[in-house]
C-alpha cells in the first residue's frame, strides 16, 4: 500500500485538476460509493467458505451495524479507498486555503495531536501511516525532471539498493512490528519502493511490452483488490503450493468477475467508481 499511495500522489500532480465542489463529489463516487459497496458485499459473503474473509473481518449483527461498525473503522473493509478519499480532502483544502503550508502544518500537527491521545477511529492509524507516502509522491511527482536528470547522472548509484534484494522482508517486517516504533516502518515502506523503481529500470527497458501489461494491470488495480477478497481460501495444497494456486485461482476468478461487472455501467460505477468503457 505505500507504493500505492505514493502512485497516488503522483498522478494527483500529473492530473492538475481544479479543486473544487465538484471534484470532491466525483471523487467521493469514485471511492466512497465502493467503500460502502464493497462493505455490503463482503457482509452477505463472508461467511461462504470460499471467501476466506471470516478470520479478518468482522460482519456480526445486522447490515446496518456492520456498516457503521466499518466506518469506525475502515480496517474492517477496503480502508485504502477510505485513506485515500480524506488524502483528497486535504489535497482539496490544502488548494483552496490562501495559505496551504499553514494548512499543511495544521494537518500534521492535528493527525500528530491524535496520535498521542491514541485517538484511531475513522481510519486515523492508516491515514497517519501513508500520509507520508502521499505527499512524497506528488513531491516526487513535482520535480520529477530535475530527480530523473539527477538520477541518470548517477546511474552507478542504483547498486546501492542491490542490499535492500538479500533482506528477508517477512522476517524483518514481523521484527520489527513487534520491536521497533511507526518510523522504521515508514522507512521499509520507502525501500519497497525503492526496490520496485530498481527492478523497473532493470526490466522495462529489456522487455517492452512488460510496461503495456503493467499499465493495463494498474489501470484496474483497484478492481482487482477488491475482487480478489472474495477468493481467498480457493487454492489447494499446502505451503507455497497453495500460496501459488491461490494467488492464480484468485486472479482468474477476479478478472472474469471485473469483465462481467464492468458490462454493466450501474455495476460498474457503484462497485469500481467507473463507468463502462
Amino acid at each position: 500500500m505505500p507504493l500505492f499511495m505514493f502512485l497516488s500522489g503522483y498522478i494527483l500532480y500529473i492530473n492538475k485538476a481544479t479543486y473544487d465542489i465538484n471534484w470532491i463529489k466525483r471523487k467521493c463516487l469514485r471511492l466512497i460509493v465502493p467503500f460502502l459497496a464493497w462493505t455490503i458485499i463482503f457482509y452477505y459473503a463472508i461467511n461462504f467458505s470460499f471467501t476466506g474473509l471470516a478470520p479478518y473481518l468482522d460482519y456480526s449483527g445486522s447490515l446496518m451495524d456492520s456498516v457503521f461498525r466499518t466506518v469506525l473503522h475502515p480496517g474492517n473493509g477496503l480502508w485504502f479507498l477510505w485513506a485515500l478519499f480524506i488524502f483528497y480532502l486535504m489535497a482539496a483544502g490544502a488548494s483552496m486555503s490562501r495559505r496551504p503550508c499553514l494548512f499543511g502544518s495544521f494537518v500534521f500537527i492535528t493527525l500528530a495531536g491524535l496520535a498521542i491521545i491514541d485517538f484511531d477511529l475513522l481510519g486515523m492509524y492508516y491515514i497517519r501511516f501513508h500520509i507520508i507516502f502521499f505527499v512524497t509522491g506528488y513531491i516526487f511527482s513535482m520535480y520529477h525532471a530535475d530527480i530523473v536528470s539527477f538520477l541518470k547522472s548517477n546511474a552507478d548509484d542504483r547498486r546501492l539498493f542491490l542490499p535492500l534484494l538479500a533482506i528477508n522482508w517477512e522476517y524483518a517486517y514481523q521484527f520489527v512490528s513487534l520491536a521497533m516504533p511507526l518510523m522504521f516502518k515508514i522507512i521499509f515502506g520507502f525501500s519497497g519502493i525503492a526496490i520496485t523503481w530498481m527492478s523497473m529500470c532493470f526490466i522495462l527497458p529489456r522487455i517492452p511490452k512488460m510496461q503495456q501489461l503493467l499499465a493495463w494491470i494498474g489501470s484496474i488495480t483497484l478492481e482487482i483488490y477488491a475482487s480478489h477478497l472474495l477468493f481467498l481460501n480457493t487454492g489447494f495444497g499446502i505451503g507455497y503450493i497453495r500460496a501459488t494456486s491461490t494467488s492464480i485461482i484468485a486472479l482468474s476468478a477476479s478478472l472474469i468477475l471485473i469483465y462481467s461487472i464492468k458490462r454493466f455501467s450501474f455495476l460498474s460505477a457503484v462497485l469500481f467508481g467507473t463507468r463502462k468503457r
